[in-house]
């Protein structure tokens, strides 16, 4: 079996299991940004542009007590300036952390991007249900809340120059990246417990049900000058390049989210003319 076929195997299993659970008791959230020439052999790719994709899967209830039926993601992806002075920022969050990044500050808030449900959910994926049926388990009597479960969260991301072999070409690359590329993936698990927050459900707690994912936050702010002091492309660099980025999860997403300094300017990237209007 060559390198090749191995690599396909391995990534189409990783996929599967992925989407085999999001959309039941897990959220996947994936997106990919490219700016400038980006060649690739898995999955076949050649393009030079400004190339945005972004995928969601996560679960939807429908006897949510509340207008929300679905859990909150925010991803967002700005680019300014011109070929030799760009600004490029990205915003990728979810749970609590996303809610508070778009909630204005008025007065002592509470964020909670929890949904509270009227009984509880099925939130066994197809493998699951599979499983239990061929083996007679009774899903309702498993207690899972004891279980540690995976949170998948990943950034990657490229500013230059990026060539990359696989082995599949000989001396040859396989890969090659010119310019700005991000990608974002994050797979929280789904958490559901008896009985909700005060003041988010009806009146009978033994029946409600809360579902929840953590919090999590990943920002890039990237600002390239390769102008001269003219102002046009030459060997007398007036700038350079200012790379920042950010990453966390749970209760330290949710902090940092919450500095006023950082809602304001997370606002202004995601959008720069509403935030014109409010200032």
């Amino acid at each position: 079996m060559n390198h090749k076929l191995k690599f396909n195997i391995v990534l189409i299993s990783g996929i599967f299991l992925l989407s085999g659970c999001a959309g039941y008791d897990r959220v996947l959230f994936v997106t990919k940004t490219n700016v400038g020439l980006d060649i690739d052999d898995t999955p076949p790719t050649a393009e030079i542009t400004i190339a945005r994709r972004e995928l969601a899967i996560a679960p939807t209830y429908q006897d949510t007590l509340g207008e929300e039926k679905t859990l909150p993601l925010l991803g967002s992806f700005g680019l300014t300036g011109g070929a030799f002075d760009p600004g490029i920022s990205s915003v990728f969050a979810g749970g609590d952390a996303a809610v508070i990044l778009v909630t204005e500050n008025k007065g002592d808030i509470k964020w909670d991007s929890s949904l509270c449900l009227g009984q509880k959910p099925d939130a066994r994926g197809p493998i699951k249900r599979f499983w239990h049926w061929i083996t007679f388990t009774d899903y309702k009597k498993i207690d899972a809340r004891a279980s540690p479960r995976a949170f998948y969260f990943a950034t990657d991301t490229s500013f230059g120059v990026k060539v990359g072999w696989n082995g599949t070409g000989g001396p040859y690359p396989t890969s090659l990246k010119l310019g700005y590329n991000r990608m974002e993936l994050a797979s929280p698990p789904v958490f559901i417990k008896k009985g909700c927050k005060s003041g988010r459900g009806g009146t009978d707690a033994e029946t409600e049900w809360e579902v929840k994912v953590p919090s999590f936050f990943a920002s890039l702010d990237n600002k390239g000058n390769f102008l001269s002091e003219s102002g046009v492309p030459g060997p007398a660099v007036s700038g350079g390049v200012t790379h920042v980025q950010f990453f966390a999860t749970g209760a330290v997403a949710k902090a940092w989210a919450g500095r006023s300094s950082v809602k304001k300017e997370t606002f202004k990237r995601m959008a720069p003319e509403a935030a014109k209007l409010e200032n």
